[in-house]
């Protein structure tokens, strides 16, 4: 299977200054990044990856986000049709590698959400797209499972 350059757009987004949610001084200890990913067909032809992004402050009081987002990045196959069966399977490094592309592409877009922002300094860390799509998908030898979605 062959894709396009994919499209990504912000669906959903906030950000909180520090200073105004959190009383004393910002301590990057207390930051905490996570990211969850889900990967759907749809339209038949398109590959698309759901992404959350959020940082959340863990202070000795509470734990407060303090940044998230909620990102779609949709690939679409240059070779046609993907099928109209309830799954279809992708090649397991392929699909990791298009969900490379997706979280750099989510960096790119948190840095401009970002800027002049505390949080701006502390950057997602290392995250292993094949890791995070073999919790979410079932496998069949060399290649995940993913599943169709039918738009209303």
């Amino acid at each position: 299977m062959k894709f396009s350059i994919p499209y990504l757009v912000e669906i959903n987004s906030e950000l909180k200054r520090f200073e105004y949610y959190i009383d004393g001084e910002f301590e990057s200890k207390s930051l905490n990044a996570e990211i969850t990913a889900n990967v759907t067909v749809q339209n038949e032809d398109s590959l698309v990856f759901f992404i959350h992004v959020r940082f959340k402050y863990d202070s000795a009081k509470e734990e407060k986000t303090l940044f998230h987002a909620d990102y779609i990045t949709t690939f679409k196959n240059e070779d046609g049709s993907l099928g109209k069966d309830l799954t279809i399977e992708i090649e397991k490094e392929q699909l990791a590698h298009l969900l490379g592309m997706s979280i750099l592409m989510v960096r790119g877009a948190m840095a401009m959400s970002l800027k002049g922002n505390v949080i701006a300094r502390y950057p997602l860390p290392v995250i292993s797209p094949l890791e995070i799509l073999t919790q979410k998908l079932d496998t069949k030898e060399s290649k995940f499972i993913v599943p169709i979605v039918e738009n209303s």
